[in-house]
C-alpha cells in the first residue's frame, strides 16, 4: 500500500510539474512582447547532436548525451562519465533566390535566379562533468546556420556577390540533478550572438532605360537565453521529458549601404548612396518541447516530440494563414524517431521533422534525416544525414561527430 501511495504521489507531483511548465512557456511567451522582425530567410537546423538529429529531433525524452545542453538540460544528469563531444557539418543547399535579386540586362520581366553552396560548418564543442548526484554541461555550439551565394556582378569597379548568410552562436552553461531517481531536473544560462548579411543587385535595362539598385545589409546581435527541463521515468523502458526556453531580444548594430542609378537615353538622372549605422533588435523563438520515448526488450527505441514555437511577428510583413498557433502556444514543429541496436557497438536509426508553415515556407516542409553509431573503446563515432523536402530550396546537411568518455 505504501509503494502505491508513493506512486500515486509522484504521479501527481509529476503531472503538476508538466502543467507548471506549461502555464509558464505561456507567460513567457505572451509577457512583455516585443515586435521585433527576424531575417526574412530561414535559418536551417534544430540544434545539433548526431544521435539526437538521426531520430528527427526527438530527443528531449531521451537526452542521455552531451547534446542535452540543447535539447533537454535534465538528461545531463543521466550522464555518469566524464566526457568531451565534437561535431562537424557540411550544410548546403540549392534553390532559387527570392524575390528582389534581379540580374540583367534583359528586356523585359523578372526572374529568379538559382543558387548552390556548400560550406563545412564547426557545429558544437561540449563538455559534461558528473558530480555526485548531479550533472554539468558546458559547450558552444551553432544550432542555426544559413548560407546563399550566387554569380558574381561588376559594377562601377566593385565586384558584387548577392548573397543571404546567417548564422547563430551560442555558449552555454547547464546543471542537473536527480541521478538514479524517477524525476531529473535540469536548468540552462547561456550566451547568443546572431550574425546576418544580406546583399542584392538589381539591374535592369530597356528601351533607353537603365536602373541599378545595390543593397548591402549587415546585423550583428547577442542576447541571453535560458531553459529548463525534466524528464520523468515512467519505467525502466519509457520517459516523458518537458523543455521549455525563451530569449531576451538580440540588441546590436545593423550597417547597411543602399545605391541607386536611373539613366535614361544616356541621361543620368540619379546617382546616389547611403551608407548608415542604426541600432537594431531581432529575436528567436520562445519554446516548449513535450515529448516521449518506449523501448522494448529488443532495444529498438521509437520517440516522438512536439515543439511549440512562439515567434513575434509584424502582421504586414508575415500575412493571415502563414503563422498557425496551435492552443495559444505558437507554431507546432512534430518530430518522430526510431533507433535500433545491432549489437553493443552499433545502432541505426532513422526520423522525419516538421517545419511549421512561417515567413519564409508558405507550405508544409519535412526534413528525413538518418544516421549511426560505432562504438570503440572509450570513443563513440556518429553521422546523420538530414533532407529537407519541400519549401522552395533543398537543404542537405551531413555531421559527423565523436564522443570521448573516461573510465
Amino acid at each position: 500500500m505504501g509503494y502505491q501511495k508513493e506512486g500515486k504521489m509522484r504521479k501527481k507531483s509529476f503531472f503538476w510539474s508538466v502543467y507548471t511548465a506549461v502555464a509558464l512557456s505561456y507567460i513567457i511567451g505572451y509577457a512583455n512582447i516585443i515586435p521585433i522582425p527576424e531575417p526574412d530567410y530561414p535559418l536551417h537546423g534544430i540544434g545539433f547532436g548526431t544521435r539526437a538529429i538521426g531520430m528527427g529531433g526527438a530527443f528531449v525524452a531521451i537526452a542521455d548525451d552531451p547534446s542535452a545542453i540543447w535539447w533537454n538540460p535534465a538528461g545531463l544528469s543521466k550522464i555518469d562519465k566524464l566526457s568531451i563531444y565534437g561535431e562537424m557539418s557540411y550544410l548546403y543547399e540549392e534553390g532559387e533566390l527570392p524575390y528582389g535579386y534581379y540580374y540583367g540586362p534583359y528586356d523585359s520581366g523578372d526572374r529568379y535566379t538559382s543558387y548552390s553552396k556548400g560550406t563545412f560548418l564547426p557545429r558544437a564543442v561540449v563538455l559534461t562533468i558528473p558530480y555526485r548526484d548531479i550533472g554539468i554541461g558546458i559547450g558552444a555550439y551553432v544550432p542555426y546556420c544559413t548560407i546563399k551565394e550566387d554569380g558574381e556582378f561588376t559594377w562601377k569597379d566593385e565586384k558584387i556577390i548577392p548573397a543571404e548568410k546567417g548564422k547563430v552562436r551560442r555558449v552555454e552553461i547547464a546543471i542537473a540533478s536527480g541521478k538514479n531517481s524517477a524525476f531529473n531536473l535540469g536548468l540552462t544560462i547561456g550566451y547568443q550572438w546572431l550574425t546576418t548579411e544580406e546583399r542584392s543587385f538589381y539591374h535592369k535595362v530597356y528601351d533607353g532605360t537603365e536602373s541599378v539598385h545595390w543593397y548591402k545589409e549587415e546585423f550583428e546581435g547577442k542576447g541571453f537565453s535560458a531553459s529548463i527541463g525534466g524528464i520523468w521515468k515512467v519505467s525502466g523502458n519509457s520517459s516523458i521529458g518537458i523543455t521549455m526556453g525563451t530569449h531576451t531580444p538580440l540588441k546590436g548594430e545593423k550597417k547597411y549601404q543602399n545605391y541607386y542609378y536611373h539613366s535614361r537615353h544616356d541621361t543620368v538622372y540619379r546617382d546616389t548612396t547611403y551608407i548608415g549605422e542604426t541600432e537594431e533588435e531581432r529575436s528567436l523563438p520562445k519554446f516548449v518541447r513535450l515529448g516521449a520515448f518506449i523501448e522494448n526488450e529488443k532495444g529498438t527505441i521509437i520517440a516522438v516530440q512536439i515543439d511549440f514555437l512562439r515567434r513575434d511577428y509584424y502582421p504586414y510583413v508575415y500575412p493571415a494563414g502563414w503563422y498557425e498557433p496551435l492552443f495559444g502556444l505558437g507554431e507546432a514543429q512534430l518530430s518522430l524517431g526510431i533507433e535500433q541496436s545491432m549489437n553493443e557497438s552499433i545502432a541505426l536509426r532513422a526520423g522525419v521533422y516538421s517545419s511549421p508553415k512561417g515567413s519564409y515556407y508558405n507550405g508544409d516542409v519535412f526534413t528525413f534525416t538518418s544516421g549511426f553509431t560505432v562504438k570503440c573503446r572509450s570513443f563513440r563515432f556518429e553521422g546523420v544525414i538530414e533532407n529537407m523536402l519541400g519549401g522552395d530550396d533543398k537543404v542537405r546537411i551531413g555531421s559527423l561527430s565523436v564522443l570521448y568518455e573516461w573510465l
